[in-house]
């Protein structure tokens, strides 16, 4: 019996010394885990304090790029609107000029005009009143001169023909006016005035003008002979 309890004591020893070192053990490993982590969270800490030292840096660029890209984006607005005012302002002068330079070349015209009649009146020794006479080449009619074309042109073309001639395709306001004018074209020629707005077909139609002086409906895109008229004043 005395044998037996010294033996259970002593293993009661052993196991309370073995638990003692577990302990032990546990805790010194603790200790060792806590100095690691410490360590990585500082070290992670230092990481995380210059990548944000890094972003801010990087925030503030951006920032000041982005100024940068504005101011330099109203300052070419205000360059673009300078510039297209200066555009206009060209192309009102430029318009004023052309008008006035164009209002001279009609007067220059009619000056000539008026030179080369008086010229006719002195050399046939007429007296006839100025307001018939009409360029070289125009038939004159009750205060207008009247010019038939050679070729043929769509009814757009012939009118800005005339235009450029300082006259218009030739209106007729009378049935004399019509006999005279009908005496002097081919079969066919444009009748003043814009294209009638129905259609024959697809194509807006326009009216010419028959040697039997009366009119008919013709596609506008069709080519025709013209007659211009200049109304004199005077």
């Amino acid at each position: 019996m005395p044998v037996t309890k010294g033996l259970s004591a002593l293993q009661r020893v052993c196991s309370s010394g073995r638990l003692a070192l577990a302990l032990l053990v546990f805790i010194g490993l603790i200790g060792v885990l806590t100095v690691v982590f410490g360590i990585t969270g500082h070290r992670a800490g230092s990481d995380l304090k210059r990548m944000e030292a890094a972003l801010q840096r990087v925030n503030r660029s951006v920032s000041t790029e982005t100024a940068a890209l504005r101011q330099k984006e109203t300052e070419d607005l205000k360059k673009l609107v300078k510039l297209d005012q200066a555009v206009k302002h060209l192309t009102e002068a430029m318009d004023k000029v052309k008008t006035e330079v164009q209002g001279k070349i009609v007067t220059l015209r009619n000056t000539l005009r008026t030179v080369n009649c008086d010229v006719q009146d002195i050399k046939h020794n007429r007296t006839a009143s100025k307001a018939a006479c009409c360029p070289a080449g125009w038939d004159s009619f009750s205060r207008s001169c009247y010019w038939v074309s050679k070729a043929e042109k769509p009814w757009e073309e012939a009118k800005v023909d005339c235009e450029d001639r300082d006259a218009h395709l030739a209106t007729i306001t009378s049935y004399l006016e019509q006999q005279f004018v009908a005496q002097r074209t081919k079969p066919r020629d444009w009748k003043p005035g814009q294209p009638y707005s129905h259609r024959l077909g697809e194509q807006r139609t326009c009216a010419h003008l028959h040697r039997d002086g009366l009119w008919n409906e013709e596609h506008c895109s069709r080519r025709y002979n013209w007659v211009c008229e200049i109304d004199l004043k005077g």
